[in-house]
């Protein structure tokens, strides 16, 4: 994953990596892992969009005057829709290579509960059988181990 630490490095989304700033950068890798959840959410939204919007296509109402120009449109609007899931899914695979650079198999199954999954930290604790204190450990160590993968 040598083009995730780049983009980092060279001032992608993040600018800045002093260490005075540290704090403030894993604060923003942990904005951008919250997102996640937020995509999933969407591409279902999406998704049900769609098929609402094939199906009209397919077999527009009474009321759709001009069907041939309102399936066009339709048609228009789903291409629209699907390149929108397109760049959610490579947000999402950015994400998910961005977790895969932290090492420990453990504390990365723990970023996905937490932020891809939105398990809270109690629902995460209960599924890796560790307290809450625990899971906010590994947690931010996983934190500043990207930050420190991503910033040099």
């Amino acid at each position: 994953m040598p083009e995730v630490e780049n983009h980092f490095r060279s001032g992608g989304s993040y600018g800045s990596h002093s260490p005075i700033h540290f704090s403030l950068v894993e604060a923003m890798i942990e904005n951008e892992l919250k997102k996640a959840w937020a995509m999933e959410q969407s591409l279902d939204i999406l998704d049900e969009q769609i098929e609402r919007l094939a199906a009209r296509a397919k077999h527009p109402t009474v009321g759709d005057n001009a069907m041939e120009r309102n399936t066009v449109g339709y048609m228009t609007l789903i291409a629209k829709l699907c390149k929108d899931k397109d760049e959610l899914y490579q947000k999402l695979a950015y994400i998910d290579e961005c977790i895969n650079l932290v090492k420990d198999p453990v504390k990365r199954e723990i970023l996905r509960a937490r932020y891809v999954c939105k398990l809270s930290r109690k629902a995460t604790a209960k599924k890796f059988h560790y307290t809450e204190v625990r899971i906010s450990q590994l947690t931010n160590e996983a934190l500043e181990e990207l930050n420190k993968r991503l910033h040099g």
